[in-house]
């Protein structure tokens, strides 16, 4: 993000949407914030339900490759010499699609290593020429996923780019479109294995900049979503690939156990490091595997749901290595989060879902402590009835809210039919800057 504050000052931007080519809506140019360009970016909508653009399905004439038609393309529009150099070395080996898999290794390792390199004024056209390299390579890609990956991650992390915020907001936006792309064409190499990508989405998942989780949730949340639709597949006795992704995810955003001479200690710092981030972070995943377009869920609303109840159920007494109170706490306070988020996203007429959800828990938690009992039904039913509870009060909240704002409305309205001039809020003025 642009430091000395740049990122809270309007700038004079093109009203084109990052990394597309066509104008929002209004005038031609805004006066826009760093949060406004960042707010226009949406991952999925780009990659997987782009309805505008048709989907080109084969190379251009005389190109045999889709990184060969590209490589060309950008050669014209980036003329730095980092980008030159890059061309000029990996030219000679992309000919052609036999020539480009004969060598894909080197072509990679010039790749990555251009893009690794810090300042490198040509980001936006290596990003782009990663996802086409992968959707090449398909399999013969899967090795040099991890260290493609990393080298992405570590663009983000760069220092803010001289132009401006509109440099950044369209880098953030092509890192990620850059990631969703590989999660699109190394899908079915991903489901075979998923744990292979959640420790390299760890730092973006609990990265200090919030924008920065919610592009790498809203990524990630494709691969949760297509390993819920294979859940009828269970992989062991204790539940299918979507409850053991569900455990990993929450077990590496779980802070580990003091050691007993540092327990005062690690209690005095208990609120520091990345933990916190790192739970919004696993939040914000489970929240965009969930939610659907339009104010509306997923068809996998329910199945997600049922399993986030059951990570925050007390462990029985008998249980052999039973989860610690940390560990419970933990996925407690992100399943908070996860509800949190639902309740603003979805409306009265689309929440039924997420009711009926509660509703079911609190029933077999009942069931459950009338048939056994015990203090571990018994926290259960507790935990279930403060979860509907809390549900509850923030619906409630939220309907009064839209509520007030649908009268002011109206009021404006009849104000505007009398004749008379609508009383405005006062709205804090962003000073604007050219750039």
């Amino acid at each position: 993000m642009p430091k000395g504050g740049v990122a809270n000052r309007a700038i004079k931007a093109l009203n084109v949407l990052p990394g597309q080519h066509k104008l929002g809506k209004g005038k031609r140019f805004k006066f826009l914030t760093f949060q406004d360009l960042i707010n226009r970016v949406d991952v999925s909508r780009d990659v997987y339900r782009d309805t505008t653009t048709k989907l080109q399905l084969a190379p251009a004439d005389g190109a045999e490759s889709f990184f060969q038609q590209y490589l060309a393309e950008w050669s014209e529009l980036d003329l730095t010499a980092d980008f030159k150099t890059f061309a000029n070395e990996v030219y000679p080996l992309s000919q052609s699609l036999a020539q480009l898999l004969h060598y894909r290794k080197r072509v990679v390792r010039s790749l990555l290593g251009q893009l690794r390199q810090p300042r490198c004024t040509c980001s936006l056209a290596l990003l782009d020429l990663v996802a086409h390299l992968a959707r090449d390579l398909r399999d013969e890609f899967w090795p040099f996923f991890p260290d493609a990956v990393r080298a992405i991650t570590l663009v983000l992390d760069a220092p803010p780019a001289d132009e401006g915020p509109t440099a950044d907001a369209e880098l953030f936006a092509a890192a990620f479109r850059a990631l969703a792309f590989l999660f699109k064409y190394l899908l079915r190499q991903l489901l075979g294995e998923p744990s292979a990508v959640l420790p390299l989405y760890r730092p973006l998942l609990g990265h200090e900049r919030e924008h920065v989780r919610n592009f790498a949730a809203e990524s990630l949340a494709f691969l949760v979503r297509k390993i819920a639709q294979r859940q009828s597949q269970p992989e062991d006795d204790e539940g299918g690939q979507l409850n053991s992704t569900m455990r990993a995810m929450f077990a590496f955003c779980t802070p580990p156990e003091p050691e007993p001479e540092n327990a005062e200690g690690a209690e005095a710092t208990e609120g520091d490091g990345p933990w916190e981030a790192l739970q919004g972070g696993v939040a914000a995943t489970l929240f965009e595997s969930v939610k659907g377009v339009g104010n509306r869920l997923h068809s996998n609303a329910e199945q997600m749901l049922s399993l986030l109840f059951e990570h925050i159920q007390p462990p029985p007494p008998e249980a052999q290595d039973p989860a610690s109170a940390a560990a419970l706490q933990c996925r407690r306070a992100v399943v908070k989060d996860v509800l949190h988020r639902l309740c603003q996203h979805v409306r009265a007429e689309t929440a039924e879902r997420v009711w009926d959800a509660l509703h079911a828990e609190v029933e077999a938690a009942a069931s459950s402590w009338h048939e056994i009992g015990g203090e571990p039904e018994e926290q259960r039913l507790e935990l279930s009835v403060q979860a509907l509870a809390e549900w509850s009060r923030a619906r409630l909240a939220r309907t009064r809210v839209r509520r007030d704002d649908k009268q002011d409305a109206e009021g404006d309205g009849k104000e505007e039919e009398a004749g008379q001039r609508p009383q405005k809020k006062k709205r804090k003025l962003l000073k604007p800057t050219t750039v």
